[in-house]
Parts: structure tokens; C-alpha cells; sequence
């Protein structure tokens, strides 16, 4: 079918595709193009940018360890802003102690008893294990 030929629209079926048409056989075409695009998530270029800041950091601390500071604070907000933001809205509904603000509450430790690495280092762990936890839920939920 080319561009120019229109499928008409079915008023039963709630599935948009690129086509323009909404008709049932396209249902399930947007779900398997979703499949390969996890890399496209802002999610993954936060991990991402976090990562490459946490490991210039370390190797930064080996010739200028007084940069590696700089660079771990940032990987740290890149990394850990959802994390910290998530907890303070949940303290607020009064559920204390999920996984967030038991994160919140080790990471902002490590800091205060000058962890640095350890602080930014955990939560890069705990950000991949979120991404690739909730990547095999919505592929479950599609199976």
C-alpha cells in the first residue's frame, strides 16, 4: 500500500499508527517498535551521563584529586535528582520508608562521613538495577 491509498478509519478500535489510520491491524505494531528503543529514554542518558562523571572521577582522582570532588557531586544530582525528589514527595503523603528514601538517607550519609565515591557509586547501581528492573516489567507486561 502506498502513501496515497487512506485505510478507512474504524471508530471501534483506539490504536493510532503513523499511517494516519486507526484500524485494528495495526494493534500491536507500536509495542514491538518500542521493543529496540530503550536507549532513546531520557532515563538511560541520565544513567549514562552519570556514569561517564562517576568514572572520570575515579580516574580523574589519580592524577587531580581535587577535581574528583566537582565530578562526583554532579554525578551524584544527574544520578540521584529522581531518587531524592521521589523520596521528599513520598514523605510528604506519609509513606517514609520506601526503597527511595532509604536510598536518600544511605547516599546523603555516605556523603556526610565524606564517602564520596560511595555515595555517587551506589547510586548509580541503584539507577541501572531501576532501569533494567523496570525494562523487564514492561517486557513482561507486553509478553
Amino acid at each position: 500500500m502506498d502513501g496515497s491509498e487512506r485505510i478507512e478509519k474504524d471508530s471501534s478500535c483506539l490504536v493510532e499508527d503513523t499511517c494516519g489510520c486507526s484500524c485494528c491491524h495495526h494493534e500491536g505494531v507500536e509495542e514491538e517498535a518500542d521493543e529496540g528503543v530503550w536507549y532513546k529514554s531520557s532515563e538511560f542518558y541520565e544513567i549514562l551521563i552519570g556514569a561517564v562523571l562517576f568514572a572520570a572521577a575515579q580516574l580523574i582522582a589519580l592524577y587531580m584529586p581535587a577535581y574528583q570532588l566537582p565530578l562526583l557531586i554532579v554525578s551524584y544530582l544527574i544520578l540521584g535528582k529522581e531518587v531524592l525528589l521521589n523520596a521528599g514527595r513520598n514523605i510528604l503523603k506519609g509513606h517514609v520508608f520506601d526503597e527511595n528514601f532509604l536510598m536518600s538517607i544511605a547516599t546523603l550519609g555516605a556523603f556526610a562521613i565524606a564517602e564520596y565515591p560511595e555515595a555517587a557509586g551506589v547510586m548509580l547501581f541503584f539507577r541501572i538495577g531501576e532501569f533494567f528492573e523496570e525494562r523487564a516489567a514492561n517486557k513482561s507486561r507486553r509478553q
